[in-house]
């Protein structure tokens, strides 16, 4: 029993030297703006970067289809800029280290998939009062939008970051 617990701790250090990145889903769970109250959940689709135990980066997205009850947190004319694109995210990151991995460098591979990035004040400011937005430490995320304009070739983005697998933003 002894020997299986010191393989099991020899292990898991010599995965604390290394770089890994994984992917998984986050929820915000229903919300409410006015009278309307919705549970139906917001998916994203998040990948995070560590380097040993450390979060380096972590990038939380989704498509939001105008039928989703979120859609009522954009101001007028965020709704429009939005649909004058021909593919969109919604992005939330964050960066432990921005000399390490950074939003530049995300932005950088959004920009060679000819997406740029959009603020979006309104909807950012009514995600800050979710619940689950402090209940989860999103204070230190930035939000915004990814906007493609012109046909959709794919609508992929590449996240390549050095000393690490890459990953797929579709």
């Amino acid at each position: 029993m002894r020997n299986i617990f010191l393989l099991s701790l020899i292990i898991s250090c010599s995965n604390l030297s290394s770089n890994r990145s994984v992917e998984s889903e986050f929820y915000l769970n229903g919300g409410k703006i006015g009278e309307h109250r919705w549970d139906r959940p917001l998916i994203f689709k998040r990948i995070s970067w560590y380097a040993e135990v450390n979060l380096l980066y972590d990038i939380l997205y989704t498509t939001l289809p105008e039928n989703s009850p979120f859609w009522h947190l954009f101001s007028d004319d965020e709704k429009r800029a939005i649909d004058g694109c021909s593919k969109s995210f919604i992005v939330m990151d964050y960066a432990l280290d921005p000399k390490r991995i950074s939003s530049i460098e995300m932005q950088t591979f959004a920009e060679k998939a000819s997406f740029t990035r959009m603020a979006i004040p309104s909807f950012a400011n009514a995600l800050a009062t979710h619940p689950d937005f402090h209940r989860h430490f999103l204070h230190r995320y930035d939000i915004y939008a990814l906007c493609r304009q012109g046909e959709v070739v794919s609508g992929e983005i590449l996240l390549n970051f050095p000393h690490f697998d890459p990953h797929s933003m579709d």
